[in-house]
C-alpha cells in the first residue's frame, strides 16, 4: 500500500525526524554518543510512505509484514567541533542516492531546526515617483547546517533506547 505522496515542499527548517541509531554510523560520531543517540533526517519535497506487506530487505533495510517503509530526502551528521553535539550539518552520500528507513525506528517526527545561517533579509526595490514595493530575494537553497534545541535533544534521547 503506497500513501499519497505529498507534494507540499517542507519549509528548510521543518519535516525533521529522528532516527534510533542503534549502530554507529561514523568514528566522528564517537565524540557525541551517549545513551539515546540519533541520526537526523529531513523528509523530501515529495513523500513516499508505503505499507510493507510481507517479511523483506528493501535497500539494506529489514521490514516485517505491517510496517511502513519511510523514503528520507536528507541526512544530517552532527559537527564533530560541536562539543554540544547540537549542531548538525548536510550528508550526502558518495552515491547521493536516497535512503529508506522503517517507521518502527522513528523516534521523533516534523520538529523544527535552526539553521545556523539565517535567511537572507528582504529586499526593498524602489519605483517610480513615491512607490515602492517590498519582494523576496531570489529562492535559496535549503541550509546545510542546523542546531537543536538541547530540551528537543534530550526529550529525544529519553524515547531511544
Amino acid at each position: 500500500m503506497l500513501m499519497r505522496p505529498s507534494k507540499a515542499t517542507p519549509k528548510p527548517n521543518e519535516g525533521f525526524l529522528a532516527i534510533q541509531a542503534r549502530e554507529r554510523w561514523s568514528t566522528s560520531e564517537d565524540v557525541h554518543y551517549r545513551p539515546g543517540h540519533f541520526w537526523l533526517a529531513q523528509l523530501p519535497g515529495e513523500r513516499e510512505v508505503r505499507k510493507i506487506e510481507t517479511r523483506c530487505t528493501i535497500e539494506g533495510v529489514m521490514f516485517s509484514a505491517g510496517d511502513y517503509l519511510i523514503r528520507i530526502g536528507r541526512f544530517f551528521d552532527r559537527v564533530a567541533s560541536d562539543t554540544s553535539g547540537l549542531t548538525f550539518e548536510e550528508w550526502t552520500p558518495p552515491d547521493e542516492s536516497s535512503f529508506v528507513v522503517n517507521a518502527t525506528e522513528l523516534h521523533a517526527v516534523n520538529f523544527t531546526m535552526t539553521p545556523t545561517t539565517p535567511p537572507p533579509p528582504l529586499m526593498e526595490v524602489r519605483r517610480s515617483g513615491r512607490r515602492a514595493a517590498v519582494v523576496s530575494t531570489p529562492p535559496q537553497k535549503p541550509p546545510k547546517e542546523f542546531t537543536m534545541d538541547r530540551l528537543v535533544d534530550n526529550d529525544i534521547r529519553s524515547r531511544c533506547w
